[in-house]
């Protein structure tokens, strides 16, 4: 319930005097602001077709909780206190604009999970390691937590001296200030916490204030530690290939070589007895040959085991370093 004093949405919807008639701002009575009927018409018929987006929410928010079971305490604070206040905001937002905005932003969610590469792009980050998963599910989980309170709050409480009240343009510019937690410094709009009269709430302001703060970091911290994580899987990942690369290689020259030899052995043994002078001569060249192809291989397996070194033991310490 909110006080519409000479708003165009309290004259024309709500308004207790007839057409026509004389009346001044003080005489406005509290109107409830509703939806447009045809995004009513719209969501009900998102409804009734795609009844299958409550329970693929479900199970994106089971899966993101079991994500959360392997992160950090700190994570999993940051999870259920978001969470949280993304419940609240659903309420608030559902008792004053109706059910339509709330199942606008779980419309939202569950496109953006049916984009064309969506299950891709995740499977090769969950691919990549355990590590990255702490890092990337919370990531988009406080993202898209945040894009809904900002859209659900400040389209439920009004924006002072904003033309653009109830527009999309509003919405993303209330959620940009939230998540800048620039909305307590400007008149542009309303803080997510108000008491009933709306006056601000200090304590609770000052506790958004502390939250918000510390989500950017968090936001900031998480995103440079994944790309950082995901670039060291990615080295790991090629020197790894490489390693494997070398060492087929490695094994199939020898192969090679060791069938060289025993043919070699196999013509010198035929060839002694008809022509001595000539076997001793090509056993000779023969055998250098296949010293320098020995110690060919020999170079080439250590460098396959200093690059293996490097791959077990470099590696992990720089990811524990960085996560």
């Amino acid at each position: 319930m909110m006080l519409l004093n000479n708003h165009p949405i309290g004259l024309a919807r709500g308004s207790p005097f007839p057409e026509g008639t004389d009346h001044f701002p003080e005489d406005s009575v509290p109107v409830c602001r509703a939806c447009p009927t045809g995004w009513v018409v719209v969501d009900t018929m998102w409804l009734a077709f795609n009844g299958l987006d409550v329970l693929l929410c479900t199970i994106g928010l089971v899966a993101c909780e079991r994500a959360t079971r392997k992160a950090r305490w700190s994570i999993r604070f940051h999870v259920t206190v978001g969470l949280s206040m993304f419940i609240w905001a659903s309420i608030e937002a559902s008792q004053s604009l109706g059910y339509c905005w709330v199942y606008l932003n779980l419309r939202m969610f569950t496109f953006s999970t049916q984009l064309p590469g969506f299950s891709a792009i995740f499977g090769a980050i969950f691919g990549l390691g355990s590590t990255l998963i702490f890092a990337f599910v919370p990531f988009f989980s406080f993202l898209y937590l945040g894009a809904c309170i900002g859209w659900l709050a400040f389209g439920a409480v009004p924006s002072s001296g904003t033309e653009n009240y109830g527009t999309i343009l509003d919405a993303v510019w209330s959620t940009l200030q939230l998540s800048s937690a620039d909305s307590w410094s400007t008149d542009l709009a309303k803080p997510i916490f108000v008491d009933v009269d709306g006056e601000r709430s200090w304590v609770l302001s000052a506790f958004s204030r502390l939250y918000f703060g510390l989500s950017i970091i968090l936001f900031n911290f998480i995103l440079v530690n994944s790309f950082v994580a995901l670039m060291v899987e990615a080295i790991h990942y090629r020197s790894h290939r490489d390693a494997q690369h070398f060492g087929h290689m490695t094994t199939r020259r020898a192969s090679s070589m060791l069938d060289v030899e025993f043919s070699t052995r196999a013509s010198v043994d035929t060839t002694a007895s008809q022509d001595p002078p000539d076997a001793m001569e090509l056993l000779m060249a023969q055998s250098a040959a296949i010293r320098a192809l020995t110690e060919e291989v020999a170079s080439l397996r250590r460098e396959v085991r200093k690059e293996a070194s490097f791959v077990e033991l470099d590696v992990p310490r720089v990811r524990s370093s960085v996560l």
